[in-house]
C-alpha cells in the first residue's frame, strides 16, 4: 500500500475536552502538513446516552465530509478524554493497514478491556483483547477485527467507501468496525502507542503488560455545550 503522508487531517470531537489531550495533540513530534479540526457541535444535549451516541454520531459525520471535501490523506482521530503520546501519529502513519490504532483501556466495564477486538471475532460479537493476550504482542503491530476510536489512523480510501451509522446500544464505532471487517479491511493496533484514557473524576488509565495501571489526578476538564 503506498501512502502520500502530505494532508493529515487531526480529529477531536468534544463533549468533555480534556487540556491534557490538548497539549498532546499539539505536542506530536510529527513534521508534516496537517489541519486540527476539534467540534464544539453537540446538538442533542446530554440527558441520556442515546444522546450522547446521537452526538457522536453527528461528529463523526461532520468529520468525513469535511475530510473527503478536502486533499487529505488521513484522519488521526483523538477522542477528547485519551492521552496519546508524543511519537503516535508518526508511528501511526508508519504501518501498513486501512486503519491503524493506539492502545488505551476503556473507561467502561469493571474490568477496563482494552479498546481491540480478537482477530476471528465480529465486534460487538464476539469479544474485546484480553490483557493477556496484549502482554504476549507487548509493543508489536497486531492485527485485529477492530479498534475503537479514541487513538486512530482512518485512510481516505475507507472512509470514502464506509460511512458511520448508529449502532445503539453501542457508539458509532462498533457498528462502523463491522462494517470494515466484512469488507475485508486490515484494522491495525501499534501496542508501542500506548494512550491515557482519563475519567471526569481524574482518574486517568493507562494500559500495561500487567493490565490497567491507575494514575489519580485531579478533574481538570472543560465542559463543552
Amino acid at each position: 500500500m503506498s501512502f502520500n503522508s502530505d494532508g493529515i487531517l487531526i480529529f477531536c470531537p468534544t463533549a468533555r475536552l480534556e487540556p491534557e489531550t490538548v497539549r498532546a495533540i499539539f505536542d506530536q513530534d510529527y513534521t508534516g502538513p496537517c489541519d486540527v479540526m476539534f467540534t464544539l457541535d453537540n446538538p442533542y444535549g446530554h440527558a441520556t446516552r442515546d444522546d450522547d451516541y446521537d452526538n457522536i454520531l453527528h461528529n463523526y459525520r461532520k468529520m468525513r465530509r469535511m475530510m473527503l471535501a478536502g486533499d487529505y490523506q488521513a484522519v488521526w482521530c483523538v477522542e477528547s478524554d485519551v492521552l496519546p503520546p508524543r511519537d503516535a501519529l508518526r508511528k501511526l502513519l508508519a504501518v501498513d493497514g486501512d486503519t491503524v490504532g493506539g492502545l488505551y483501556a476503556l473507561r467502561n466495564g469493571k474490568t477496563h478491556p482494552a479498546n481491540a477486538f480478537a482477530l476471528g471475532a465480529e465486534p460487538g460479537i464476539d469479544r474485546w483483547m484480553e490483557w493477556d493476550e496484549i502482554a504476549r504482542h507487548w509493543g508489536q503491530v497486531i492485527e485485529t477485527a477492530g479498534t475503537c476510536l479514541g487513538c486512530l489512523l482512518i485512510r481516505r480510501e475507507v472512509l470514502e467507501q464506509v460511512d458511520f451509522h448508529s449502532a445503539k446500544p453501542c457508539a458509532c464505532d462498533v457498528g462502523w468496525m463491522q462494517d470494515l471487517y466484512r469488507l475485508g479491511k486490515r484494522q491495525m493496533c501499534d501496542l508501542s502507542v500506548v494512550c491515557g484514557h482519563k475519567q471526569p473524576d481524574g482518574m486517568i488509565l493507562w494500559a500495561t503488560p500487567q493490565g490497567v495501571r491507575y494514575e489519580k489526578t485531579e478533574p481538570s476538564f472543560w465542559e463543552i455545550s
